[in-house]
């Protein structure tokens, strides 16, 4: 498993330090070995920062947007250590036509439909 914090420019002014911070807190507290955390660049999103980008195995990456303290140490606990992604944070996970790709969200030639993910 995989997490990657954003820290462009924009992702730095927008919260990212803190957000890894509160990463590194959660990671120290878990006796998890399997999770390369690593931080990495701009993703073009200025307005959504700060982005956490999360992978496991060989499942498409989640992009998490306007993170905090509060949603990194929610995404950590259910997403990272549960298997369950908070889907409220997710940039552009969930379209109309079904699950939608990190690089085509951010490569789309104008506004793709987002719907609601249904949690039956």
């Amino acid at each position: 498993m995989k997490i990657t914090v954003h820290m462009g420019t924009c992702g730095i002014a927008a919260g990212a330090r803190e957000v890894m911070n509160t990463l590194m807190e959660e990671m120290n507290q878990s006796d998890r070995r399997d999770i390369q955390v690593e931080s990495g660049g701009c993703m073009g999103k200025c307005p959504t920062e700060p982005n956490v980008t999360v992978k496991v195995g060989w499942e498409e990456p989640v992009v998490y947007q306007k993170m905090n303290a509060e949603k990194t140490r929610q995404v950590f606990e259910n997403h990272v250590l549960g298997g369950e992604v908070q889907t409220d944070f997710v940039m552009g996970q969930f379209v109309a036509s079904g699950p939608l790709s990190v690089a085509r969200y951010l490569f789309a030639s104008g506004p793709l439909p987002v719907v609601r993910c249904n949690r039956d």
